[in-house]
This record gives structure tokens, sequence and C-alpha cells, in this order.
């Protein structure tokens, strides 16, 4: 079983991001994803989906021992959480590029996290997004080609609007396209 851990307890039912979330949630849990909550507060969630978090320290340290076919998404908007996860991006999560135009697909925020940290040069996944096998989103609201265009004016579009998917031909499903940037490891020349 897959899983996708959310670095984060869901936000109120009032916006985007809630809409995003339950959306993922919703697919992710019909294709046997386990989801978990990673709750960073003092408050103490009690839903079998949330793993309350006492010790920041030891859980982050953990997190480089597990080998696991997991998915990170960090949705909290607390800056030492959100940098220690832009620290665990160079263990293997990678923004994805468009390999004909070098336009940011998925991983705005990982990009943007580590170049405000000084980092010149950062891991990416080349993907074919002009491939028949990406969609922007089931319902194809935009185009590729108009988000490729806004990508390179630098005239971005809202956060999350966009849902990209990719399809997997050995299991004949559509998939979220941050899988991609999981699927492959970092291997560096010595």
């Amino acid at each position: 079983m897959k899983t996708i851990y959310f670095w984060g307890t869901p936000p109120p039912p009032i916006g985007g991001m809630t809409v995003h979330l339950e959306r993922l949630s919703f697919h992710l849990s019909n294709k046997n994803w386990k989801i978990i909550f990673f709750n960073f507060s003092k408050l103490i969630h009690n839903n079998s989906d949330v793993v309350n978090i006492n010790n920041l320290l030891y859980w982050y340290l953990s997190l480089f021992f597990y080998k696991t076919n997991s998915i990170h998404y960090v949705i909290t908007t607390r800056p030492f959480i959100r940098f220690l996860a832009s620290l665990l991006v160079l263990s293997g999560q990678k923004v994805i590029i468009s390999s004909k135009t070098m336009a940011i697909i998925d991983g705005h925020h990982r990009f943007f996290a580590l170049k405000k940290l000084g980092f010149k040069k950062i891991p990416v996944t080349m993907i074919d997004y002009f491939s028949a096998d990406i969609k922007t989103n089931f319902e194809e609201k935009y185009s590729k080609q108009e988000i490729v265009d806004c990508a390179l004016k630098k005239e971005f579009m809202n956060p999350k609007s966009t849902n990209h998917v990719v399809y997997c031909k050995k299991s004949k499903i559509w998939e979220p396209v941050i899988l991609l940037s999981s699927l492959f490891k970092l291997n560096f020349k010595n």
C-alpha cells in the first residue's frame, strides 16, 4: 500500500486548499492509498488518520531512516516546518519541469523555498509535458500551452489552479503528477 503524508492538518473548510485536499484525498483513497496527516500543533487530534507529533526533532530525524513507498506533501504554513520540508527535498523530492520549455510544472513551493535558502542548483525531474499521457486535470480547464505561456512570462496562476495527472500504462489509471517527483533516486557523481 502506498502512503501520502500531509505535513499539517486540514485547514477550515473555507478555501481552495481545503477543496484541493479533499479532491486529492478522495482520489488517492479510491486508489487504495493510505492518507496520514502530521499534526504539529499543541491541540491533540484523535482521528485515526492524524499522527500527533510531540517531539519534532526526533520525528524529523526518523524520516531519513525510513525507506517507504510514500509521498510527503507540505500543507502547513508554519515557517520552520516548511524549512524542514525543504531540506527533505534534497533526499529525493524533485521539482517537475517541462523538458522542452524548462517551465516548472509541479513544485513551485519547493523551488521558491530552496531559492530563498540560497540554493543555486536543485534536483528536478524533466518530463515530456506535451505528451498525451499528461493532463492538466480531469476537466482540462487550462491547456498545457496556456500554462507554459504563463510560466514563461512569469505570470503565475493561482495556487492549485491545476491538478496535473499522468497516465500509468502499467496500471492503466491516471495518477497525480506529484508521484513522478519521488519515483527516482538521486545519483550523484563522486
